[in-house]
């Protein structure tokens, strides 16, 4: 097993990889206080990918809801 077969079975883009469901997860996630890093990792994302998509949602840190 080489150290890429683990990516090579999912498919490249991330829109085919998260559902509209799975993104609205991750937004709502996000603003309830959930870390980038653990959100990259839950969802098999990296940190650019992840940083992308909550800026294309307008998902920002000013709108988290603090403990």
């Amino acid at each position: 097993m080489s150290a890429n077969s683990e990516h090579e079975s999912r498919p490249w883009r991330v829109a085919d990889r998260l559902s509209e469901d799975d993104l609205q997860s991750l937004i709502k996630r996000y603003h309830n206080g959930v870390t980038r890093r653990e959100l990259a990792e839950e969802f098999k994302i990296g940190m650019t990918t992840l940083k992308r998509l909550l800026r294309e949602h307008h998902a920002r840190l000013g709108n988290r809801r603090t403990a």
